[in-house]
């Protein structure tokens, strides 16, 4: 013979009409909490702004613990053809700069895809004519995607160290070419480090590297950014990072 639960028992086991759309009303008020929780963080600077905005373009600077400096700058163009596609492929010409340097020769490896680099030179850097720039005019087929440069440098005039103690000092101006422009600075992921200028919107890790990035897209004046880190004495290479890896976390 089956037993007949206690009254009781039973409203405490299934929860009554009222019950459950007051739990509802509790869920959804949390959410919407959350929400605005996620919200704020984007505003107060710990979004992401990896949306897929054309044209854009990410610099990346790279500092190894012996001093060297890779630099990457990717642009993601627009081409018409996205739009229209009744418009043919065609070759172009674009041109990208290096990062400033001291020395002509500081420039010791040059790697590039997306586009055939044609040749290169050294100009006065037009910012600073005490320190020069490398000029690449690159021939790219519209349409192709996105293009960039990869760059090993001895040393940087940005880079300054006094014992452990390290800095890289970036100046960064407004421009109108790019909806978005990402500058990201990665160092070894065991330094210590701090803004000092220009304040970063995001700092994660990416492999064996911590990167800050920082939103330039939009600026009303020149600005400088400013990386104080550590650089312990013992602190190994990382292994160089992926483009791609570094540009999805932005």
């Amino acid at each position: 013979m089956s037993e007949t639960l206690p009254e009781d028992t039973i409203s405490a086991a299934v929860p009554s009409r009222r019950g459950i759309w007051i739990t509802l009303g509790a869920l959804l008020a949390l959410m919407a909490l959350a929400a605005g929780f996620g919200a704020l963080s984007s505003v107060v600077g710990q979004g992401r702004h990896n949306e897929e905005i054309l044209p854009r373009a990410l610099d990346v600077y790279a500092i190894y613990p012996d001093g060297h400096l890779r630099v990457v700058r990717l642009v993601h163009p627009v081409d018409m053809q996205l739009v229209d596609k009744k418009i043919e492929p065609h070759d172009e010409e674009v041109v990208l700069f290096g990062p400033s340097m001291a020395r002509r020769d500081d420039l010791v490896d040059v790697d590039h895809a997306g586009a055939r680099l044609t040749r290169s030179e050294a100009i006065v850097d037009p910012h600073n004519p005490g320190w020069f720039v490398e000029r690449f005019p690159l021939v790219r087929r519209t349409g192709d995607g996105p293009y960039w440069i990869d760059l090993a440098l001895a040393s940087s005039p940005n880079l300054s160290q006094d014992g452990v103690d390290w800095a890289f000092s970036l100046e960064v101006r407004p421009q109108e070419t790019f909806a978005q422009q990402i500058i990201a600075i990665t160092v070894p992921h065991t330094s210590e480090a701090l803004d000092n200028g220009f304040e970063s919107y995001r700092d994660v890790y990416v492999g064996g590297w911590r990167v800050f990035f920082y939103d330039t897209s939009v600026l009303a004046a020149e600005d400088t950014i400013r990386l104080d880190f550590t650089m312990p004495a013992d602190t190994r290479r990382p292994v160089d990072f992926n483009i791609s890896h570094v540009e999805n976390r932005r």
